[in-house]
Order: C-alpha cells, then sequence, then structure tokens
C-alpha cells in the first residue's frame, strides 16, 4: 500500500528515531516556576493516581547548590531556560514522595521529537553533583557519566582546581583537595591488579598516590596507554583518602578522566592513512597527525609496486597550521580507472621523516567486471574483555578477497570524542589499509562535526553534502542514508535523492542506513513503521537488491517483496539477542556472533556471505571461523 509521503514522515517521527532516549510512562506537566536548581512547581496537565494538579516536584538524580551559594543561580535559571524551551513530562520513580510532601521524579523536555532529561543537562553543565536515595536509582550511569563529563571538562562547581597539580604541590597540602576534583600529574611507575580495579601507582609520591581504575575502562584505555610504566598521565577526579594508610587516589570511572601528557602514539600518525570517496579516476587519502607535519602521498600502480618495491608518483601536502590535531585529505587524480594502487604517507621533512604502511585502493572497475566489497556495522565501544573491534578489523584485514570498498553502517563510535575516534582507528587500522571506508551517519555519531571532518564520502545532500551520499562503481550503485534526522524536510529530500540516484542504468543496487526498517531485535523490533512507509516502497519500486542495517547488534536476513534487507551489528558493540518470534520473512538470524559481510557482484548476480569473526559463549568470547550465511540474488 502505497501512503502519503507527510504521513509516512509522522509515523518516521513517531518510531522514537530522534536522538533522546524517550522516558517511561511519562505525564506532561506545565512548569511554572524554578524553585532552585533541583525543585520546581508545575501544574499537571492529566494526574495519574497519587498526584495532585499542582505540585512542588523534587527532580531526582542530582543535587544543586543551595540558594546563595556559588552557582545556584545558573543551574536555577538553566532549570527554568529548559522548561521554557519544549513540553515538559515527569517521569516517577520507585518512591512517589520525600518527607517534605514533595512530588519526587524526573523532568524531560522534548524539543523537537528530541527528549532532554534535565538533571542530565544540569550536571553535564557542571552545575550540581549526582544524588542518589534508594530506593530511587533510575538513569544512575547515564547521570554519573554526565557528571564525570563536567568534571573533565573542569565545568561550573568542579573548575576550581582545573590545572593539573604536581605530586608536591598535592601532598603540600593535601586536606585542602580532598573531596574537590582536582588533575594531578603523575608518572606511572608500578600497574597492580586488584578486586577493586587496575591500581596505577606514582612515581615519587611520598603519601602514595594513586589512580584506581575501573577494570572496564582500563581494557578500553590499555592498549592506548601501550607501555603503561615510565608513561605521564594526567588524572582528573575527586580526590579520596578513605584510610591513612592508603595515601591519596583519584578513582577513574570513564576513560575521559586519563589524558596522556607524553605523546601517543609516537610519531605523526594519529589515524591512518586511509582512503574514501573512490571514482573511476581518483580517490583521497586521508590521515591524523598530531601535530600537523608537512609531507607526501606517494602511489603507484600495485603491479609495478610489486615488482619494484617503489611508488613513483607523489602529491605534496603542506598542513595549514604548525599545532594541534589535524585531519588531511589529499585527492589523487587522473588515474588510470578500473586499476588497483599501492599508496603510502611520508610526514616530516627530509632530516626526519616517518612513512605509513603501504595501503591499496582501487579505482571504479568497467561495466561487466566483477567487483568486491564488505560491509560492518556498530564497532561503537566496549567496556570489557578483548578488543573485538580488532577481532573483526584483523580478519577483515586477512579476508583473501580483493575488495573494491567497506561499508560502515554507523555506530562507529560511542560518542565522537577523540578517545573513542582514536580507539576506532586503532582496531581497524589494518582493514582500513585495505580499500576505501564510507560510512553512514549512526546515533552515537550525534551528527558531530568530526565525522565530517574525519571522512571524506561520495557525492550526496545535506550538511556538508555528506549527510546522505552515493557512490557509482562499475555496475553498482550504493546510497548511505541518514535515518538519524528529525525534521521531515531531511527524509522528503532523502526520498527524492534515492529516486534520482536509483533512476540510472545499474546492474547492482545497494542502500546502507543505521536504523532496520525490519528486524526480530528483542528490543527493536518488528523495526520502524517510519521506514517501512517511508523507503520501503521505494525500494520495491526501484529495484533495490539488498539494504544494509546495524543499529540491532545481530545479524537478520530478512526478504520483502523482493527487497533483502540484512542487519550487519555484529561489528564489535555488545551483542543483543534476538526476540522468540521471527518476523515476516525472516530467513536465517543469529544472536552469538561477530562478524561481517562480504559480497562479490558480476553480470551473473550478486553473492553475499556472512564471515564468523567470534562467538559470545558463556560470556566469553571465542575466535570463530565459517560462513555464518550465505545466498546468492541472480541477475534480473
Amino acid at each position: 500500500m502505497r501512503y502519503p509521503l507527510f504521513v509516512a514522515l509522522a509515523l518516521l517521527v513517531w518510531a522514537g528515531l530522534a536522538l533522546g532516549a524517550v522516558p517511561g510512562d511519562p505525564f506532561e506537566v506545565r512548569v511554572l516556576s524554578a524553585v532552585d536548581g533541583d525543585t520546581v512547581d508545575v501544574r499537571v496537565m492529566d494526574p495519574p493516581e497519587g498526584v495532585w494538579l499542582r505540585e512542588r516536584v523534587r527532580l531526582l538524580g542530582f543535587d544543586a547548590p543551595e540558594i546563595g551559594e556559588p552557582y545556584a543561580a545558573e543551574a536555577t535559571r538553566l532549570v527554568r531556560e529548559l522548561a521554557r524551551s519544549g513540553r515538559t513530562w515527569l517521569e516517577l520513580d520507585r518512591q512517589l514522595r520525600d518527607p517534605y510532601d514533595r512530588l519526587l521524579a524526573h523532568l524531560w523536555v522534548e524539543i523537537d521529537e528530541d527528549w532532554l532529561l534535565v538533571g542530565e543537562e544540569v550536571l553535564r553543565a557542571g552545575l550540581a553533583r549526582t544524588l542518589f536515595i534508594p530506593p530511587n536509582d533510575s538513569y544512575w550511569d547515564r547521570l554519573r557519566r554526565a557528571e564525570l563529563e563536567a568534571q573533565v571538562r573542569g565545568a561550573g562547581i568542579w573548575g576550581v582546581f582545573a590545572e593539573p597539580l604536581s605530586l608536591r604541590e598535592l601532598e603540600g597540602d593535601p586536606v585542602r583537595y580532598v573531596t574537590k576534583v582536582v588533575s594531578v600529574r603523575m608518572t606511572i611507575g608500578e600497574i597492580q591488579a586488584t578486586t577493586a580495579g587496575v591500581v596505577l601507582h606514582a612515581v615519587g609520591s611520598g603519601m602514595g598516590f594513586h589512580a584506581v581504575v575501573d577494570e572496564p575502562v582500563w581494557d578500553a584505555l590499555e592498549g592506548q596507554l601501550k607501555a603503561a610504566v615510565g608513561t605521564r598521565i594526567d588524572v582528573r577526579g575527586e580526590l579520596d583518602w578513605r584510610r591513612l594508610a592508603d595515601g591519596p587516589f583519584i578513582r577513574v570511572e570513564w576513560a575521559e578522566q586519563i589524558e596522556l601528557v607524553d605523546e601517543w602514539p609516537r610519531g605523526g600518525f594519529i589515524h591512518g592513512p586511509y582512503t574514501g570517496a573512490p571514482d573511476g579516476a581518483g580517490v583521497t587519502v586521508s590521515w591524523t597527525a598530531e601535530p600537523p607535519l608537512p609531507g607526501r602521498v606517494e602511489y603507484g600502480l600495485w603491479e609495478e609496486y610489486v615488482a619494484t618495491q617503489e611508488l613513483p608518483l607523489s602529491v605534496a601536502y603542506n598542513p595549514d597550521a604548525a599545532e594541534g590535531r589535524a585531519t588531511a585529505h589529499v585527492r589523487l587524480h587522473a588515474l588510470d580507472p578500473s586499476s588497483r594502487y599501492a599508496y603510502r604517507v611520508v610526514l616530516g621533512t627530509e632530516d626526519e621523516e616517518e612513512s605509513s604502511p603501504v595501503g591499496t585502493f582501487h579505482t571504479a572497475p568497467h561495466a561487466g567486471e566483477p567487483l568486491a566489497f564488505a560491509v560492518i556495522a556498530d564497532t561503537q565501544w566496549q567496556w570489557d574483555g578483548v578488543n573485538r573491534i580488532q577481532l573483526v578489523g584483523d580478519a577483515l584485514a586477512s579476508d583473501p578477497s580483493e575488495l573494491h570498498f567497506i561499508l560502515h553502517g554507523g555506530d562507529l563510535v560511542e560518542s565522537p570524542i577523540p578517545r573513542f575516534w582514536d580507539h576506532m582507528f586503532f582496531s581497524l587500522s589494518d582493514a582500513l589499509l585495505r580499500a576505501p571506508f564510507l560510512p553512514v551517519l549512526g546515533n552515537h555519531e550525534r551528527n558531530s562535526r568530526t565525522y565530517y571532518e574525519l571522512f571524506t564520502l561520495p557525492p550526496g545532500g545535506g550538511l556538508m553534502d555528506k549527510r546522505w551520499w552515493a557512490l557509482e562503481y562499475g555496475d553498482v550503485v550504493v546510497i548511505g542514508l541518514d535515518t538519524n534526522v528529525n525534521r521531515p524536510g531531511d527524509y522528503t529530500a532523502q526520498v527524492e535523492f534515492l529516486r534520482e540516484q536509483l533512476s540510472g542504468e545499474h546492474a547492482h543496487r545497494f542502500v546502507i542506513f543505521h536504523h532496520p526498517v525490519f528486524t526480530s531485535d528483542a528490543i527493536y523490533g518488528p523495526g520502524s513503521d517510519g521506514l517501512q512507509l517511508l523507503f520501503h516502497p521505494v525500494f520495491t519500486e526501484m529495484g533495490v537488491n539488498i539494504v544494509f542495517t546495524g543499529h540491532a547488534h545481530n545479524y537478520e536476513r530478512i526478504e520483502r517483496d523482493g527487497v533483502t534487507y540484512l542487519v550487519v551489528g555484529g561489528g564489535g558493540a555488545t551483542l543483543r539477542p534476538l526476540a522468540a518470534e521471527r518476523v515476516d520473512g525472516s530467513q536465517f538470524s543469529c544472536d552469538e556472533h561477530y562478524f561481517y559481510v562480504r559480497v562479490f557482484t558480476d553480470p551473473e548476480g550478486i553473492r553475499v556471505e556472512a564471515v564468523k569473526v567470534a562467538r559470545q559463549l558463556n560470556g566469553e568470547v571465542v575466535p570463530a571461523s565459517g560462513i555464518l550465511d550465505a545466498f546468492t540474488l541472480p541477475s534480473d
């Protein structure tokens, strides 16, 4: 059935694709006044049982400064401004009222289909401390993370001791700093695994200063710290000193609480190199360096490089800045079509140069020639255990197929900040040398400017012409879309873009975006009503062969109306279960494996294989090999 476009757009927004999480069982209120930074007076639109038409509400999960204390006015003003910015809702917790008969609840603001948790915003601004009084503990992790973020940034009440303290300064007057948020510069002298976490002991501390790193955070940091003993770090957090014999310490609950003082990785390269935006005559070579260094991209035909070990062509690069972190993009033009090339990046001057490993890329093949590409999604992040992203990346790097490009279905990182990007690039570094890398936005990228700065993509539309894009490559067209947008006009533009790009003479048609149209995932199933109404009729009408999505951390193949939908969220993020009942059209599904997908096209049709990398077994990640699923689609 065809639906009017405006109906599909409305249902799409209702389907919950806005960036903010939606609260459970909220009821609407009008905020009459902000009494202080954690208390509001409200009028309840339709009171549930036990709630009055007018209530004084003590907001849960945080404690703002009292009136007259520093930052009290700022906290009150922020709550007032948030309450005025959209529709307001309350969500109850386990306990209805406090001893003063105030209603206990979380305050939410709905703005342009996005949901803001007011307590989280006040904490993130550094205008409150977390406060959890049992039995009310909803959103503990979320609110604590916002508080840690503010502490790391030295925002608001946490900005008193923003500059790093030396051990001499700290131990000269420790009472001054205990219970305060401080940054301490230390050199790691010993690493000790304990039941409380991984303890980093400071060199030269007369009082035994140390950092206690939660194990999941240490697992995330270990690969980045490399040889940790002897490394200088700034560790930031609340200074604690529970027993005199223990010495002062800071507990590290979030990776951002540790910053490296010594440069890492050694040398100029932070990310890369890697390639993007391939076509029949060019490709873009990218890398991130700190500090930005002049250099050159050396390249040549693969066959010649294998024979001579030389790369005869080069393009010079000169950075715009002399310090800081910068991502470079160098376009290689006038390349031979349907050819494989080798390249490397050389940074520095003639007196001191550093060369990257040699990578490869293909220019687009001629019509009728076969090609191969890989697909992954939801690398995101992980909090414990083996680096599953690297497992997938290393398997992809050693795949025997001659890959022409690699697609990523979004949620590349947990959050678009440098440390998470560093971890992703570190984990996928060998795979990214194999072929051009073409991602789409997931909800965890938050439409951040860092995404647009890091990647070069085929021609497209939306922000910087990169929010959605289309790759025309031999007999193949691949269209990348963004299902995180929350303005109907952006969906209208993408529908028009789809129709335009799919109107050409392409033998094989693929689409990739983040949120699944159909899925048997236990949380996200049966998929998005809005996407089903908006995009599925276009895919059917325009002859799309395969739609790749992520978001659900499992694998599923679904066939609907001649279109194959593949959910491929096995790139490293925590696996999520499928529901007991599968959606209509589900052909194969699995929620136990990390994997990637490889696709082969030729004039005869399309062959797809989901390749096992590891299995989640009794809480452990066990290496696995073989084919998880395979199927073919013959040409029309």
